[in-house]
């Protein structure tokens, strides 16, 4: 993502594409979205010429993934041929078509689509077998199992009951550290402990409120909750229900931190709003976290020249007096935060951010 934020070009010659792909492309609506764009770019030879190879491009990335099977609900996929640039992502089918041709990937749409579904995993297990899944934007992004062959009943003769119930013990003990073990190596592979919402625990009572107690003092502090499930249920059944547990600690996580942004803001502390304040404070380096209404958009402009960026519509740069470009003001702040290692939070506007204007900060000093 981060990489997206430091891509821009002198000129408009990317195309960023967002399309719902359930019931398959939307060619009306990219029919529309090319005729509207090139009437805009009437005169101008070399943009008519850069928006029809990126869109092109783009064509092409829609029929590959056409003919191999979407593999998720939704996609964007960011072309410019004139930067040998092409990037795609899977997204949730949840997310609204967009076609936006820029000097810079529009990556607004993918950042609060990570942040409505970022990573989190699920360890389904009963007393033998376990399966660990990293989930993001409703994939699984991938899957470990573990699995031990564990004698659960005690037969008539040979050992006593109560040895055959130690040495059962022991197995059980063994397996769950392996189990925990893994769950500890996946973190580590995945280098998602930044970006990890949380861990979820599934399978029959008994064994995952058990296993609790193997996981790491780290990973247990992500810890969601428990969700009752056969061991053996199929993997779209037991994503479908961890997100439920998932969105509930969402939510009272977003209120957590619109309780930051007020109280911050009421006691004259580590916290400001309104854009231009929220602009400058990411400039310097303040700003730990970037507060936005979710689907809000501003009018604003972007210097080609300069770089320079902000909210309204000038005639001319304030920096250095070239004739701006027309852009969403909210989109070019969200990439500096991503660019300045800013993290970035969108609540719902009934949250009270709609009260704010539409967007806030934490601040680190």
């Amino acid at each position: 993502m981060r990489k997206l934020a430091d891509i821009y070009d002198t000129r408009p010659s990317f195309i960023s594409l967002y399309m719902n792909v359930t019931k398959g492309v939307d060619a009306g609506y990219m029919r529309r979205r090319e005729r509207e764009c090139l009437s805009a770019l009437s005169g101008d030879r070399e943009g008519s010429a850069l928006f029809r190879l990126a869109m092109a491009q783009v064509e092409r990335r829609l029929a590959e993934c056409q003919a191999a099977g979407w593999g998720a609900e939704g996609i964007a996929i960011f072309s410019s041929p004139k930067n040998a640039y092409t990037e795609l992502f899977g997204t949730p089918g949840d997310i609204d078509n967009l076609l936006v041709f820029d000097s810079s990937p529009y990556i607004k749409p993918l950042v609060q689509a990570h942040h409505e579904y970022d990573e989190y995993i699920i360890v389904i297990l009963d007393h033998s077998h376990a399966r660990i899944f990293i989930v993001s934007m409703r994939e699984i992004i991938h899957k470990d199992c573990v699995a031990e062959e564990i004698v659960r009943k005690h037969r008539h003769g040979g050992m006593s009951q109560l040895r055959f119930q130690r040495l059962h013990d022991g197995w059980v003990d063994h397996y769950l550290k392996e189990v925990a073990e893994h769950l500890h190596d996946e973190v580590v592979k995945c280098q998602c402990i930044g970006r990890l919402r949380g861990i979820v625990l599934a399978g029959p009572a008994d064994a995952k409120t058990e296993f609790e107690s193997y996981v790491s003092p780290e990973l247990r502090t992500f810890l969601l909750g428990h969700v009752v499930l056969e061991a053996d249920a199929p993997d779209g059944t037991v994503i479908r229900s961890a997100e439920g547990l998932v969105r509930q600690k969402e939510r009272a996580r977003e209120s957590d931190i619109m309780e930051k942004l007020k109280s911050g803001i009421l006691r004259h502390g580590l916290a400001t709003y309104g854009y231009e304040e929220v602009h400058i404070a990411i400039v310097e380096g303040r700003a730990d976290t970037l507060v936005i209404q979710k689907g809000y958009s501003r009018g604003g402009w972007r210097c080609e020249k300069c770089r320079g960026f902000g909210a309204g519509a000038p005639q001319k740069c304030p920096v250095c007096g070239e004739r701006p470009i027309p852009v969403d003001a909210i989109e070019e702040v969200v990439e500096l935060a991503m660019d300045k290692g800013t993290k970035v939070e969108f609540v719902p506007a009934d949250s009270g951010i709609a009260d704010l204007g539409g967007i806030g900060a934490l601040l680190r000093y």
